[in-house]
């Protein structure tokens, strides 16, 4: 079909209006946009409904209905008859004065120190009145970083003696009225148990001796009369060893002085005498190459007026060990299978002071049974011409048993950088036993 002329002006005329009707609705929104809105209220209208809502809030009232009806209890009630409802009321009362913390006393011999209090900005300068004058002392006192008063020290002016708790108030006052309250507690001073500590107990080996020294107990309330001084080769194997104790004495002017009086469970006296630490003890009766244990008690009584007897708990006592070396050296050397030869060595004290140690060889009559060591009356000094003369050589030891046949591999190296050789051999052993029943192997 071919095209008229009128339908092709007809196409181009449609186009022409669909791209106006374009154009004028971009044109549309374009000043919808970019246009600057009509303003709806100014800003002195919005200050007049401002002002118009602030009187309406501040001229407006409202009142709390007290509550007619317990809804808790005809609701829930039925099912939890242990409920118990609660009654509500306001709090904060705005008129009330201001209340500080409780300052609380304890009256005790002791003069008390003035306890300072710093008050709040707003209460400084006010005026100070105690409700009970009787109680507490109050007045101003300056701050350390300020210039102006703003502390107020209190200190309790009730007698120590007392018995019962007294309570009061401070008041700070401005403008007649009262703006702050410091409460006030005065307590009586609390009665306190009655106890005895366990001394201290300190020990040292001092020349074949071990020194002990005693250190007073702590008490509260309490007086010692007697110390117990436990002694043993075990801190869990502890016994009675001296009781230390201490009888009052009136001295001249009637002053009660303490002495002490010394009951020894040990089999030779222990010296006592004061330090200035305590007391101080010697114990002597201690054998070389053993380690002691040493731990106190104290006893006494209370000074209140029931004088109950009183002892220090044994859970809190501390032992203390001392290791009480030998006073000499024994080695020994194989001469038969019934035979030994025993080498002594002694720290012996010339008479004019001198000390120097001295050996001595037991090579005859050293067999099972026999003692090792005993008093030489000259021994002479190798390499020299001196010979000294009574040295106790003594040990306390005598010949248990001699073991044979002990057999001992050890290595010895090559020569060159070889291999080490294993040789075995047969060792002997000395057993030596003292008079306390101790073994000692050589």
């Amino acid at each position: 079909m071919q095209n008229t002329f009128g339908s092709t002006v007809f196409r181009v005329f449609d186009k022409v209006i669909v791209a106006i009707l374009v154009l004028v609705t971009l044109i549309f929104v374009a000043l919808s946009v970019i246009r600057v809105p009509e303003k709806v209220v100014d800003a002195e209208e919005l200050d007049r409904l401002k002002k118009i809502v602030r009187a309406t809030q501040k001229s407006s009232t409202h009142t709390v209905s007290p509550l007619a009806q317990d809804y808790l209890s005809a609701t829930v009630g039925s099912f939890r008859p242990d409920l118990q409802g609660y009654e509500m009321h306001r709090t904060g009362d705005p008129t009330a004065p201001y209340v500080y913390d409780k300052q609380e006393f304890t009256r005790t011999a002791v003069p008390e120190s003035p306890r300072p209090v710093r008050l709040n900005a707003e209460h400084v300068g006010s005026e100070i009145r105690v409700v009970d004058s009787s109680v507490v002392k109050a007045v101003w006192a300056k701050d350390k970083n300020k210039d102006k008063k703003s502390v107020v020290l209190l200190t309790p002016v009730t007698p120590p003696n007392m018995t019962t708790p007294i309570a009061t108030d401070v008041q700070l006052i401005k403008r007649g009225s009262v703006v702050a309250v410091i409460p006030v507690l005065v307590k009586p001073e609390e009665e306190q148990p009655s106890w005895i500590f366990p001394p201290e107990i300190t020990a040292r080996h001092d020349q074949r001796k071990v020194r002990l020294v005693l250190t007073p107990s702590r008490t509260r309330h309490a007086f010692v009369r007697q110390y117990v001084i436990y002694k043993g080769e075990s801190a869990n194997a502890l016994e009675p060893f001296v009781r230390v104790t201490i009888l009052p004495a009136v001295g001249p002017g009637g002053v009660v002085k303490m002495s002490a009086a010394l009951v020894a469970d040990a089999k030779q006296d222990v010296p006592l005498k004061d330090v200035p630490t305590g007391l101080e003890l010697i114990d002597s009766d201690v054998d070389g190459g053993v380690r002691y244990w040493y731990a106190a008690d104290a006893s006494g009584e209370s000074t209140r007026k029931e004088r109950k007897p009183l002892k220090s708990d044994p859970a809190k006592r501390v032992s203390v060990p001392v290791h009480v070396p030998e006073a000499f050296k024994i080695k020994f050397f194989t001469l038969s299978p019934d035979y030994v030869m025993v080498v002594v060595a002694v720290t012996h004290t010339a008479p004019g002071g001198a000390m120097q140690n001295v050996k001595h060889t037991f090579r005859r009559g050293v067999v099972r049974g026999q003692a090792v060591g005993w008093k030489i009356a000259e021994v002479k000094m190798p390499r020299r011409r001196e010979v000294i003369r009574d040295v106790d050589f003594s040990t306390g030891y005598q010949i248990l048993d001699i073991v044979n046949g002990e057999r001992r591999v050890r290595l010895r190296k090559v020569a060159g950088g070889g291999s080490a050789r294993e040789e075995e051999e047969e060792r002997q052993k000395l057993l030596l036993i003292d008079e306390r029943g101790r073994i000692k192997v050589l």
